[in-house]
């Protein structure tokens, strides 16, 4: 779960991992009940927590051109801690293409995903492994 502000109503705050709590014993109130943990019901949690965006792909007819490698890439390099190893992989599908198409050499694509994954924070051994994983997808 993750935090939120006023996704549930107008100043309802939800606090989930990296978020902090207030305590209101603390502040002098009292707490009603506080030796009880009521379970979370499944419609705040599904309020709290967005869907995923669909992805949507390019036909697989046109082959893929430096604008679409620099917009993959532009997804690796804005990915967050928690979305990299995915946008990574996503990434590294995308660059297999290009591959596939000749617009690319693999080498040409390994250097593209290590220097925009580096710069994101990930290690080389997981970017290799990851593009190595995604091109060997994409022979087959």
């Amino acid at each position: 779960m993750k935090c939120s502000t006023s996704r549930l109503g107008p100043h309802v705050d939800t606090r989930g991992h990296g978020g902090y709590i207030i305590w209101w014993p603390a502040c002098g109130l009292e707490v009603l009940h506080g030796g009880v943990l009521a379970p979370v019901p499944d419609w705040i949690i599904e309020a709290i927590n967005p869907k995923p965006a669909p992805i949507i792909t390019r036909s697989a007819s046109s082959p893929p051109t430096s604008a679409s490698i620099r917009g993959a890439l532009g997804v690796l390099a804005r990915a967050r801690p928690g979305e990299r190893n995915t946008a990574l992989y996503w990434t590294a599908c995308r660059l297999s293409e290009a591959v596939g198409a000749r617009t690319l050499t693999e080498g040409e694509g390994l250097d593209l995903a290590l220097s925009v994954g580096r710069q994101v924070g990930l290690l080389d051994r997981e970017i290799y492994r990851t593009v190595k994983s995604a091109f060997e997808r994409g022979i087959a």
